[in-house]
């Protein structure tokens, strides 16, 4: 077959599927018709549904090494054949070629993904229709495609994600790394878990953050979102005050956000009280926790209150925190959530938007003033208005960026400390604004009430948290008169001087671990499939209850142990034990182990050497005659397995006792497996024990029925009774009144006692 003409030429590129000049030799032409004519039957065979054909006629197609583009074409549809062969690892070899060929393509993305989930490798799939979804200029199909997708993730591998994705925007700077607190990688996995887990109630599918992860995805998340979010699993993860200082950033961004709307939007309201809530939670801690604060917790969760009243997370925080603060607390706390929402009405500055749209998070400053001559009482709404006032406008800020946190009894007993913490939305003025309310406290607060009410002001101590890492800036000036600004304590004279009276001394630390470590589950052992990918963790009962499968057709996925030493991964039947040993190399064929199985143990080794790859005692015996081996030369189930007959002796004792017969362990030296952790697989049990079962449960069935019959009998009678009471109760009402009426209104106008309770006049029928 053979074509020269200019018109030829460019009827076949017109009908490719991908528009392309066709520029080649007459060589190159003639390999790329005999391509196209080996694709073209390939397609037809992939929609007869003959695949290996398919995949054949792609392989002829691929031979013939045709032009770039046909060749990626080729290569995707042989991975679509091979998917529907189900050979997904072929299908993406071909789909990463594709992929590389014609990177801006959606087809060899959304090949990837789909061999990718054959794979059962469920986060790399998703990453896959992802990057088909940005290709194709967000499709519809490929939304829906990935949407599907999600909702196949476990709460682990949805907690992995949404913490890769948190790293990223560390490492792009839109959110800043932890510089308080911080918990190992398998404690932050475990809080995440948690946190999903506890907060859709203890549901599977945890649809609101899947949505929220799909958005991650998609673009990167806001940063006010993100800071919220990892609040809450610093929480879970007993980092509390590292959960504070997140909750406080993901409040000023949703704040700023909030006031930049017009009108605001429930959508961000609701968000805001969200992070409130969780601020509430990082203050609340739990019972006798050294960080716990009642007080600071009640007023977040008061805040969230007056964003969301529907919130019952933030009612039950309010329950939980209002029992621990006093009368006189919880009045000054109203006056503070007053005070502030009169300071957010203002719309934010130019340098808080860039803070919230752009790379850089805000600063965070705590200052505390001493006042050792001020009085216990008296610090109301106006003069902590006055206060704040003064500062902001010592410091250069707006009103709203200044937040008093709280206000104690110094040390000595008398005058007072107030701790108040200030915004700071842009980095490159925290130099300024430091210098500026250092230099301008003192005579910022010479108002004559306030001086009458605190006396003058001892000293200031400024702590200030820059993103990345973190830095410490302490700032104390003694005044010896309150309008102007002295010089700094001693511990920190020296480090001042070589800046001549400017920035603080920086001093770099690592964040600390919390004070009480978060417990992990599942040390040693977990809970997997046979290829080792994890599963869904289930859902644990109050009293460590279990489901029970006595039909076979009934039974859901396969759920394996897999050992914390790495040795074998098991799990088990009423009859039988399947054990994968890990350690045994693939290459190895059955002729070259040696296998002993025992009654009460088993050993697989290298055979002519002492090379053993699994040994143990079981925990109960098994029948070495009926149970066998076999070495697959693969993975998982393709791998060394053993076949273990159990000998049930409970069962002889008791077989009606079937949960006796189920092994808390496979070998002595192994921890205990919880009851609960899996759900059981009876429906193999030895004959005569599931003959009695099955006798047992015919006769409780003719027992339901029986009771289900009588009962349907009484409900009869007792409908037949309810109408003649009916009956008999209109009849004596018109007997009463002369007037019909049917039993609802009847029951409504009159009491129990037949007396008349609402004369409302009543709708009389024709005689």
């Amino acid at each position: 077959m053979r074509l020269s003409t200019r018109s030829q030429i460019e009827t076949l590129d017109a009908g490719s599927k991908i528009g392309r000049p066709l520029q080649c030799t007459y060589a190159s032409l003639e390999k790329s018709i005999k391509a196209e004519h080996f694709k073209k039957r390939g397609d037809e065979a992939v929609k007869l549904g003959n695949c290996r054909d398919a995949w054949e006629l792609y392989s002829q197609a691929i031979k013939a090494e045709p032009d770039r583009e046909l060749m990626s074409r080729v290569l995707s549809n042989r991975a679509l054949a091979y998917s529907k062969g189900g050979r997904h690892a072929d299908a993406l070899a071909d789909a990463q070629q594709a992929a590389t060929l014609a990177p801006t393509w959606d087809k060899p993305w959304w090949r990837q993904g789909s061999a990718l989930l054959g794979l059962q490798r469920t986060p790399e799939a998703i990453a896959a229709f992802v990057k088909a979804w940005k290709v194709s200029q967000g499709s519809e199909e490929c939304g829906k495609m990935m949407w599907a997708v999600l909702q196949k993730l476990t709460r682990q591998e949805l907690a992995e994600g949404m913490l890769r994705h948190l790293s990223h925007l560390e490492s792009q700077g839109k959110v800043g790394p932890a510089e308080l607190e911080e918990c190992s990688t398998d404690q932050m996995l475990e809080a995440g878990i948690m946190h999903l887990k506890r907060q859709h109630n203890g549901a599977v599918r945890s649809s609101p953050h899947l949505l929220m992860y799909s958005r991650w995805l998609k673009q990167d998340a806001d940063p006010a979102e993100a800071y919220s979010e990892r609040a809450a699993i610093f929480c879970y993860g007993k980092c509390f005050l590292q959960g504070r200082a997140d909750a406080r950033q993901a409040v000023h961004l949703f704040k700023t956000k909030l006031q930049a709307e017009m009108p605001p939007t429930l959508v961000t309201r609701q968000a805001l009280a969200e992070a409130y809530q969780r601020l509430g939670d990082a203050f609340l801690a739990e019972k006798d926790h050294p960080d716990t604060d009642y007080t600071h917790g009640l007023k977040a969760f008061r805040q969230g209150l007056s964003l969301h009243a529907d919130n019952g997370r933030l009612q039950q925080g309010v329950e939980a925190a209002s029992p621990h603060v006093t009368t006189f607390q919880i009045e000054q706390i109203e006056l503070e959530i007053q005070a502030e929402d009169m300071d957010t009405v203002g719309l934010p500055s130019t340098a808080e938007s860039a803070a919230l749209h752009g790379s850089m998070p805000p600063i965070i400053a705590d200052a505390i003033l001493s006042f050792p001559e001020a009085k216990q009482t008296g610090l109301s709404g106006r003069p902590r208005e006055m206060l704040k006032a003064g500062l902001a406008a010592a410091a250069g800020l707006p009103q709203h960026a200044i937040m008093l946190e709280g206000v104690q009894r110094q040390a000595s007993g008398r005058g007072l400390q107030l701790r108040f913490s200030l915004t700071i939305a842009a980095p490159s003025a925290a130099e300024d604004v430091i210098r500026s309310l250092k230099a301008g406290a003192g005579a910022a607060l010479k108002d004559a009430d306030l001086i009458a009410l605190l006396g003058p002001l001892h000293s200031t101590s400024i702590k200030v948290s820059l993103p990345g890492a973190r830095v410490q800036r302490n700032v104390t000036s003694g005044t010896a008169a309150a309008e102007e600004c002295m010089g700094e304590s001693r511990s920190h004279e020296a480090a001042d001087t070589t800046a001549d009276g400017g920035a603080a001394a920086k001093q770099l630390t690592r964040p600390t671990q919390p004070k009480t470590d978060l417990e992990l589950p599942y040390k040693m052992y977990r809970l997997v499939r046979a290829d080792g990918k994890a599963v869904e963790r289930p859902n644990k009962h109050p009293f460590c209850m279990s489901r029970v499968y006595y039909d076979a057709t009934e039974k859901p996925e396969e759920v394996w142990t897999e050992v914390a030493d790495g040795s074998c991964r098991w799990r088990q039947s009423g009859s039988e034990i399947k054990v994968i040993c890990l350690k045994v190399p693939a290459e190895l064929t059955g002729a070259q182990l040696h296998v002993q199985i025992e009654p009460y143990r088993v050993r697989v080794a290298r055979k002519g050497c002492e090379e053993v790859f699994f040994e143990g005692e079981l925990e109960r015996g098994i029948v070495p005659r009926e149970s066998i081996w076999e070495a697959g030369q693969g993975r998982a189930e393709d791998g060394f397995m053993l076949h273990l007959h159990k000998m049930n002796l409970e069962l002889l004792r008791q077989h009606w006792a079937h949960s006796e017969m189920w092994w808390p362990r496979l070998l002595r030296h192994h921890s205990p497996i919880a009851w609960d952790d899996y759900e059981k697989d009876y429906s193999d049990l030895p004959a005569p024990v599931m003959q009695r079962h099955k006798a047992a449960e015919a006769l409780k069935d003719a027992d339901r029925q029986l009771e289900n019959s009588e009962k349907s009998v009484r409900d009869i009678l007792q409908e037949r009774d309810d109408i003649r009471k009916r009956t008999r109760q209109e009849r004596l009402h018109e007997m009463r009144t002369g007037a019909k009426a049917s039993w609802v209104s009847i029951d409504r106008r009159w009491g129990a006692d037949g007396a008349l309770v609402s004369a409302a006049p009543v709708q009389t029928s024709a005689a």
